[in-house]
């Protein structure tokens, strides 16, 4: 049964046949999670046949489409109109068509990229395949042979290749939600309760290690694309940086967890720079990005728009981050800082950072001129009383 479902690229088969395998929750194997995520990487690896994302995106439609069987829907239509053999024909030709496409997209190795990181996601909600709950000690389990997965060098290198954003923001849950990120914590402790009566049972990275070997492989891949590209970035490899500057950014929120303060002023340097250039897109493409509220309908200024829905949810993060090293950084830091930021719409970053250099009258006469923060001015005034306070 196995070797048919990898012979014919049947990768939801595959992931129900193999977690009924392991799926014993007497038996305490702890390289059930691996097995499954290495032999579906496998399985994807051996196929040859790509297909796009806009490919990927057909597929709910096409799944409808073949929600019943030809013979219903041409009896059903019948009922409603009279029809001949002529359309009966056409229906089923549209039919046939639309079957042979979602099994081509199905069999795919893109498909099968993108089933294995939903697989991943779903482990780490402590879900089964295809359906129930992991017990709270294979859920343990899983999460560190996630972490093993995610961490290997073969395996990212193809993820960064394959769907950067989607990865980042699957790593992301291991930082973010509650329980990955407690048996995360709280591993050695549990391996030392369990390592005499399970073999094989090893400790996975910690949150700062992933971090750091994040970095280190983002800051290697870019180097190469920089050094195969003449000095300038392809379009796969702004997308990985831009992936992890965001996966940075929002892992930052969680204070348990360390982040150098190299990391952190590098990221924020980074979205000063990505933000710059969200002003300077074509004024339809901006256009595109921005909801169409009434609200938005109604203000025609530009900035104002831009920074209410595209940049102030991101600016806290990126306040976040600047917060935590904050009473570490030298002058001239601060001062780098503020001239990167002088012409972003990062407005209460520009604030914060004038704030750090003392110039509390720059700062309240910048609230009074933009029209994006001036009815937050009180608020920041309340802050810096309690700041003073506090010493």
């Amino acid at each position: 049964m196995r070797t048919i479902c990898e012979e014919e690229f049947l990768s939801s088969a595959l992931i129900h046949l193999l977690t009924t395998l392991f799926d014993d929750e007497s038996n305490k194997d702890v390289s059930a999670c691996i097995s499954i995520l290495c032999s579906l990487f496998n399985l994807m690896t051996r196929n040859k046949t790509e297909k796009t994302r806009e490919d990927m995106l057909k597929l709910p439609e096409l799944v409808e489409s073949q929600g019943t069987s030809i013979f219903e829907t041409q009896s059903f239509n019948r009922r409603l109109t009279p029809t001949t053999s002529e359309d009966q024909g056409t229906e089923q030709d549209s039919y046939m068509r639309n079957r042979q496409l979602k099994l081509e997209i199905e069999h795919s190795k893109t498909y099968i990229g993108y089933k294995l990181l939903w697989v991943i996601s779903l482990f780490i909600e402590g879900k089964k395949f295809p359906a129930g709950s992991l017990s709270s000690f294979k859920w343990r389990c899983y999460i560190y042979d996630i972490v093993r997965f995610l961490t290997n060098e073969r395996f990212l290198s193809f993820f960064f290749e394959f769907d950067a954003h989607t990865f980042f923001a699957i790593l992301k849950k291991l930082f973010l939600e509650h329980e990955p990120f407690e048996f995360i914590r709280t591993q050695t402790d549990f391996i030392a309760k369990y390592q005499h009566e399970i073999v094989g049972l090893e400790p996975c990275m910690t949150h700062e290690e992933i971090l750091i070997f994040m970095e280190t492989q983002t800051t290697a891949f870019l180097g190469k694309g920089r050094e195969a590209g003449g000095g300038e970035l392809s379009a796969k490899g702004e997308a990985v940086a831009t992936a992890f500057m965001f996966f940075v950014t929002q892992v930052g929120k969680k204070q348990k967890i360390s982040i150098t303060e190299e990391l952190c002023l590098s990221t924020i340097s980074q979205q000063i720079l990505f933000h710059k250039r969200l002003l300077k897109l074509d004024k339809d493409e901006l256009k595109q990005l921005i909801p169409q509220t009434q609200t938005a309908l109604k203000i025609k200024d530009r900035t104002y728009n831009a920074y209410t829905y595209l940049v102030k949810k991101n600016e806290r993060e990126i306040l976040g981050l600047v917060k935590r090293i904050q009473n570490n950084l030298h002058p001239d830091t601060v001062q780098r800082l503020v001239e990167e930021s002088e012409s972003a719409p990062l407005f209460k970053l520009r604030v914060l950072l004038q704030q750090l250099q003392g110039n509390f009258e720059r700062c309240i006469t910048m609230f009074f001129q933009i029209r994006s923060i001036k009815v937050d001015v009180f608020a920041w005034l309340d802050q810096v009383q309690d700041s003073l306070e506090k010493g």
